[in-house]
């Protein structure tokens, strides 16, 4: 026997005994049933018995003229055949029906089939398809709508344990819309979803899943959207930014703490004020009295800061960490309409002298501000520096931002910036250093600020004073005796996990440095500082002057109604010493700088004109009043005194104009106190913008190359510290 094949069929050729066998009854057109060889082949007398056994065109012929699905014809042309849709992992078979090439789609199949991959992950990170396309068509198979990240609105109800994030497989988002869900996968994020409309962003390798549970109950499909995974993770982080705190954490949050919102909070502000003002027409000399105290009390702490050399936490001088041993540092630096400082704020940022692959720099920039974010994007030589855009949803506050970024920070140590600041090179590292060797009960740690251009204006030598005494004299004193420390809004460094274990910023409060370091020791964490300054730049005029300080004074009202919404549990959280410190910051604040202007309106009028004011009565109003002077002339002093040595350490020359005009520049801190009291009760989200970049342009041109840096052989900055040497 003899055999033929091709690519289509075998052919192998019968045997005689075989095709004898057939009968006339099934090839031929005789008589059936009769079984006798005579008309075995009537059907074949054209060809013959010995042409059909023998010759291969007979065989031939006889498969056309009688065609035999079981029996191939060789020579017969293959049949047409549509193309058939290989068979597509679920994460890709959809695709097919939109438009996308089946032979991509087989050909990302076959190779995710050889890698162990996602085939849609290696279409989307090939650039094939987009990831807004991929989830597009993915809408579109379930017949839902899909939802770009402008349209997706979080519940503000929620808390943060219903946003669901994982990465790995499905990530789900509750909607502030009606409806209850029917969930989709199982596990938290079913339940979290139960009773809301949901947005989904599943990540490839769980699509199949979607498909089949949407196919399995259609009803599912009206509660449900699909947006993009990165969408939903901003929507989340956003929706945390601004809820997570008054949600996880109410009563450490102001989103609902206005001056007269509450009954509560009206009481607590008749309580602060309305002595002052009552002592101010019908007791006077109580008001001298009661405006002595607190100047005595600030004084006497500030006479002592004065004595204080400022020594802070030691350090050791250990072996410095190298490669991997850095912790990684985030630096997040909040900018808004800060486009004249971009380029000095990045080279400012690229002198730290901390190796590079260790540090995660984001430059946090608002979503309508396209001028700052296109200088960045000129300015910044790439990793490690990212621009992370905001989006605008809730209050436009620098806390929000910050809060926004933590979702997005890679750090263990986390660092905060301003726009004008140039921090010494080697701060990163000292703080590093610190946070190794301290306790580790150490979650904060305050640098040093100070400004650099203190001779420019009346204001700017108040400022640089200002700074001076607090953070060179005063902060010092109190982190050496464990007290709570009143933070800077800038060049705190944070351990990451302090700033979660404490809930984080505030999005609300216009001063987040004074709030977060109050829930830093309720929650059982200590400050300290570093011998390590940041240069800052000081308002020049008047009016940016006002709007620092009157952002100052309504947050520090703002953090005060927070924490004194229970007395009781912040006694019990902070302990005495710090409660007492906590009400000399706060209340007696604010009662000096209510009480110093009305102190000062009394002198006057029994000076010149004493029919105005109720008279002295007796030698004990006479010695009220006297004890009263006694005590705000040694306010004075003191404060004096503490200005003078804090100018010494920082170099600072105090014209007499400066000692002169001190009353006049604490009369205008009361000024600003009292549109803050105002803007409080009318706006009290509102923040109030301070420019930059002014007294820095000025300095540029007088100094000219005083920035210039060295690079090392790569182009890369290089600031050597002693005893450290830069990596990369």
């Amino acid at each position: 026997m003899s055999t033929w094949s091709d690519d289509r069929a075998d052919y192998h050729e019968p045997s005689r005994a075989g095709f004898s066998d057939i009968g006339s009854g099934d090839i031929g057109s005789g008589d059936t049933g009769s079984g006798d060889s005579g008309t075995s082949h009537g059907g074949l007398s054209d060809i013959g018995e010995a042409a059909f056994l023998h010759a291969p065109r007979a065989h031939i012929a006889v498969k056309r003229a009688f065609p035999d699905p079981d029996f191939p014809d060789p020579t017969a042309p293959e049949p047409f055949r549509p193309p058939q849709t290989p068979e597509l992992p679920d994460d890709i078979r959809f695709l097919a029906h939109h438009g996308v090439s089946v032979s991509i789609l087989a050909a990302a199949a076959l190779e995710a089939d050889t890698r162990g991959a996602c085939a849609a992950d290696l279409l989307l990170a090939r650039g094939l398809l987009s990831r807004e396309a991929y989830y597009r068509h993915l809408a579109a198979t379930l017949g839902v709508r899909f939802l770009e990240f402008s349209a997706l609105r979080p519940d503000p109800r929620l808390a943060p344990s219903l946003v669901r994030a994982d990465p790995a497989r499905l990530a789900v988002l509750a909607l502030d819309g009606q409806g209850k869900s029917e969930g989709v996968g199982s596990g938290d994020g079913e339940r979290a979803a139960e009773g809301k409309t949901v947005a989904l962003a599943p990540r490839p390798a769980s699509v199949g899943e979607v498909i089949a549970r949407v196919r399995r109950d259609p009803r599912v499909a009206s509660r449900i959207a699909i947006t993009t995974p990165e969408s939903l993770a901003r929507a989340a982080a956003i929706h945390s930014a601004v809820h997570g705190l008054a949600v996880a954490r109410p009563e450490y949050s102001a989103a609902h703490t206005r001056l007269f919102a509450s009954a509560a909070s009206t009481l607590r502000a008749v309580a602060l004020f309305a002595p002052v003002l009552a002592a101010a027409f019908f007791a006077p000399g109580l008001l001298m009295a009661l405006a002595g105290l607190f100047f005595l009390a600030g004084s006497t702490a500030r006479f002592c800061a004065g004595l204080f050399d400022g020594v802070e936490h030691p350090l050791r001088r250990g072996r410095m960490p190298r490669g991997p041993d850095w912790p990684l540092y985030t630096v997040l630096i909040p900018l808004y309409r800060e486009a004249a400082v971009a380029g000095d704020l990045v080279a400012a940022m690229a002198r730290l002298a901390y190796p590079r692959s260790r540090l995660d720099i984001k430059f946090l920039v608002e979503e309508d501000d396209a001028e700052t974010r296109a200088a960045l994007a000129r300015a910044i030589p790439g990793p490690p520096f990212e621009i992370l855009v905001v989006p605008a949803k809730g209050p436009r506050t620098k806390p929000k931002a910050l809060s926004y970024a933590m979702r997005f920070a890679r750090g263990d140590l986390v660092t905060v910036y301003d726009a004008e600041d140039r921090p010494e090179p080697d701060q990163l590292v000292k703080c590093a250093r610190l946070f190794a060797s301290a306790p580790p009960s150490v979650g904060c740690v305050q640098a040093r600020l100070a400004i650099d251009h203190a001779e420019e204006t009346f204001f700017t030598r108040q400022f640089a004073l200002e700074y001076a005494t607090l953070f060179d004299i005063l902060l010092p004193w109190m982190a050496g005796r464990d007290l709570l420390l009143p933070l800077g809004g800038t060049s705190n460094h944070f351990r990451r996990r302090a700033l979660e274990d404490c809930g984080g910023w505030d999005p609300h409060n216009v001063t987040e440095d004074i709030d977060i370091g109050i829930r830093l020791v309720r929650d059982g964490w200590r400050i300290v500082t570093v011998e390590s300054t940041t240069w800052e730049e000081a308002p020049l005029t008047f009016s940016a002057w006002l709007n620092q300080r009157v952002r100052w004074h309504k947050g520090w009202l703002q953090t005060w109604l927070v924490h004194t919404q229970s007395p009781r549990q912040l006694w019990r959280d902070l302990g005495p010493v710090n409660f007492a410190v906590t009400v000399l910051l706060f209340a007696g604040t604010a009662l000096a700088l209510v009480a110093h202007p009305a102190f000062l309106a009394v002198i006057a009028l029994y000076a010149f004109d004493d029919t105005l004011v109720p008279r002295l009565r007796g030698l004990a109003d006479a010695t009220v009043m006297g004890a009263g002077t006694a005590c705000l002339i040694a306010g004075y002093g003191a404060s004096a005194f503490a200005m003078l040595r804090a100018a010494r350490r920082r170099r600072l020359r105090i014209r007499p104009l400066d000692w002169a005009g001190l009353p006049l520049y604490w009369l205008m801190m009361s000024a600003a106190f009292a549109v803050a009291v105002v803007e409080l009760v009318l706006r009290p989200f509102h923040w109030r913008k301070t420019n930059h970049g002014l007294a820095r342009r000025r300095r540029s041109k007088e100094a000219g190359t005083s920035g210039a840096r060295r690079t090392n052989e790569r182009g890369e900055g290089v600031e050597r510290v002693k005893g450290i040497e830069p990596s990369s």
